[in-house]
């Protein structure tokens, strides 16, 4: 008999029975939303990222992606990402979110296509193809979050763990 799911494991001791059911917990990722009520003790175990396959330059006026959703606001340079919805990038994160590269946040600028995502890696010294982006995880002090890709796709954590990575190579350390 079991009922605790994550949150019970938690919230309901009274409610473990005979066994429990740790999903988002054995991500290390809270199951409550409300920062108060996180679970302290959890730390994230899991990461996601993609190779940036080019750096290219736009022009102030210039346009990223299909349907044209991001202009350049300056000359700039964007960062074409080896990952798309087709790799459990949520679409929804289209003009909304950030990667890390280099140890800085920068955004993801136009719509996410299929296989590939755009960024904005202008400020970023010394940024090439090659280098790291990590869409989920920890890149030097800055980090991006289970929840916080959720909030902003619209989401719940446990779509985002569930669809990310489903034709990556995976790196189990």
């Amino acid at each position: 008999r079991h009922l605790s799911n994550s949150a019970g494991v938690f919230a309901c001791p009274e409610a473990h029975l005979d066994a429990v059911r740790p999903g988002l917990s054995l991500y290390g990722v809270s199951p409550f939303a409300d920062e108060r009520e996180a679970v302290s003790a959890l730390e994230p175990v899991l990461s996601v990222s993609a190779k940036i396959l080019t750096v290219r330059r736009i022009p102030k006026g210039g346009t990223i992606s299909y349907g044209r959703t991001y202009t350049a606001k300056r000359d700039m340079l964007a960062a074409v990402l080896a990952t798309g919805y087709a790799d459990g990038y949520p679409r929804a994160l289209s003009n909304q979110s950030e990667v890390i590269v280099r140890g800085q946040k920068v955004p993801i600028t136009g719509r996410v296509c299929m296989d590939l995502t755009m960024a904005d890696v202008t400020d970023v010294p010394d940024v090439s193809a090659n280098d790291k982006a990590v869409l989920l995880g920890s890149g030097g002090d800055q980090s991006i979050t289970a929840w916080e890709l959720a909030k902003k796709a619209g989401t719940i954590p446990y779509e985002i763990l569930t669809s990310m990575g489903t034709r990556a190579q995976k790196v189990y350390q």
